[in-house]
């Protein structure tokens, strides 16, 4: 099948991959044999799929507009928790670093978080409905703040309590890819028109500091950033 998703555990040993046919495999590494796989009883397909920063969680969104939280803490017992935001399909979706909350889009721009300990029983804590389509979301550390682009070239921050949101900067080009960075509360953005521009979240200044001949798709801090 088609891979989606592919991630290693601790010792290299093993690949957790995510399929098109709705299921997830645990692959010996060396041989490329399956160890287990775990579906959800269906042969949806996964359309989506995203990891959460401490490799243990990861969500997929389902071609039937079915999302799927899946507890891979535990590779013996990958446990899958179905979350229910109206069928309409998962355009993207992210964890805050802790791990305890997740914000998931749908394509109706409609962004909903999510909290509970540890997102084992994860309950509703906001539904918030945007202005066009949103490629890329973040969320700040204190769990306060949305940071999201969108197709029309914008970037926006979103105030989780009350719902407010702010323009910090407007493109005529596209954010094609983000990365945020925790220790300087920056966000970095690549645009299709080559320029990446670096986001201080704090006062939302930016500086331009490269320039490409072709489109950024993709970004990344290091990780002393």
């Amino acid at each position: 099948y088609e891979p989606r998703t592919l991630m290693t555990n601790t010792d290299g040993s093993e690949i957790l991959s995510s399929g098109k046919l709705g299921t997830i495999d645990r692959i010996n590494a060396y041989t490329g044999a399956i160890i287990k796989s775990y579906s959800t009883g269906s042969k949806k397909l996964i359309v989506h799929t995203f990891l959460s920063p401490d490799n243990k969680k990861l969500i997929c969104g389902y071609n039937d507009g079915t999302t799927i939280l899946w507890d891979i803490s535990n590779l013996e017992k990958i446990t899958p928790i179905e979350i229910n935001i109206n069928k309409q399909r998962l355009t993207t979706a992210t964890f805050n670093v802790a791990g305890d909350m997740l914000a998931t889009v749908t394509q109706d721009s409609i962004i909903n978080i999510w909290t509970g300990n540890d997102l084992k029983q994860p309950a509703n804590a906001g539904t918030i409905t945007v202005s066009g389509a949103v490629k890329f979301l973040l969320i700040s550390n204190d769990g306060k703040s949305l940071y999201y682009s969108t197709e029309r070239g914008a970037i926006n921050s979103l105030s989780i309590s009350d719902k407010k949101i702010s323009n910090i900067f407007l493109s005529k080009t596209t954010p094609l890819c983000l990365s945020y960075s925790k220790q300087k509360n920056q966000v970095a953005a690549g645009f299709s028109d080559g320029k990446v521009r670096v986001f201080n979240l704090a006062d939302n200044s930016f500086k331009l500091i490269n320039e490409h001949s072709t489109r950024v798709e993709q970004i990344m801090f290091n990780k002393t950033n």
